[in-house]
């Protein structure tokens, strides 16, 4: 038996956080769309395939540290074909030093066991009100 839609993503993080981006990328389909509407707001918009995940990937690191960059998942939900996360980011800005701390949430949506969509809200409760709002 294949992963869990939530073990998926949980995975996706963790790779993340070993800079391991194949194993990153073999979670996610290579036509994912993704529609952010985070805390950088020089990013905001809609971002298609693996091109316009790296675009939107590079503008957020190049925010940060890189190796002083790390995610925590603090709270993980599964709906259907969907899955919520509330995530704790901890870095160091890159031109300032300042240390970063926020918290955000996402919404992934799933196929075939790879990510289809991905969805960046400014906090937990945007995100869970709009995994809740999808329907089974």
């Amino acid at each position: 038996m294949g992963e869990s839609n939530a073990e998926i993503v949980r995975g996706l993080y963790e790779a993340f956080n070993r800079r391991d981006a194949a194993a990153a990328f073999a979670r996610i389909s290579p036509e994912v769309e993704v529609d952010y509407r985070g805390v950088v707001l020089d990013a905001e918009g809609t971002y298609h395939g693996y091109e316009g995940l790296g675009t939107l990937m590079r503008t957020i690191l190049e925010s940060f540290d890189v190796e002083s960059f790390k995610i925590e998942i603090e709270d993980i939900a599964e709906h259907g074909d969907r899955v919520a996360i509330a995530l704790h980011q901890r870095g160091t800005g890159s031109s300032s030093g300042a240390p970063v701390d926020i918290r955000i949430g996402q919404v992934w949506t799933l196929a075939e066991g790879k990510i289809t969509r991905w969805e960046i809200y400014k906090d937990r409760n945007e995100a869970w009100e709009a995994l809740v709002a999808t329907g089974p």
